[in-house]
Order: C-alpha cells, then structure tokens, then sequence
C-alpha cells in the first residue's frame, strides 16, 4: 500500500478539507460553538443556520470525521 502515492495524497486532503469544515463551523457559530456538550440552554445562545450550517446540522463533528479519517488513509495503515 504504500506504493500508492495517491492514496497517501487523498489522506491528506480529507484532513484539510475536514479541518477547514471544522474551522469554519467554530467560526461561523462564534460564541455559540462550544468544545463541550450543554445539557441547558443559555439565555444568549441562539440557533446558527447560516453559512455551513445552512448544508450540513453538525459540520463541526463531520470535519472532525474525515479528519481523523482522513489520518488513517494518508498513513496508509491497515
């Protein structure tokens, strides 16, 4: 597997896609965006559906996903 130059190559640009999905979603929300999961809903937050909001409900976990997938495909692990 590690011949395959191109699949090292793919790896690498799900990272980046994943982590500029991620940065635009922190981004995008501003203070509405938190690393950690509320179980109450504050006085000041309000529900973000614009820019990648607008495509995709959490771009912040999917960013996340092709990431660390992505980290795995361009190792070229088994």
């Amino acid at each position: 597997m590690k011949t395959y130059f191109w699949v090292s190559v793919l790896g690498v640009v799900m990272c980046i896609g994943g982590e500029l999905l991620r940065k635009s979603a922190m981004f995008t929300a501003k203070t509405n965006f938190n690393h950690t999961v509320q179980y109450v809903k504050r006085p000041d937050h309000q529900l973000v559906t614009h820019g990648v909001y607008a495509i995709c409900r959490h771009p912040s976990y999917v960013g996340w996903f092709y990431w660390s997938i992505g980290t795995q495909v361009g190792l070229l692990d088994k």
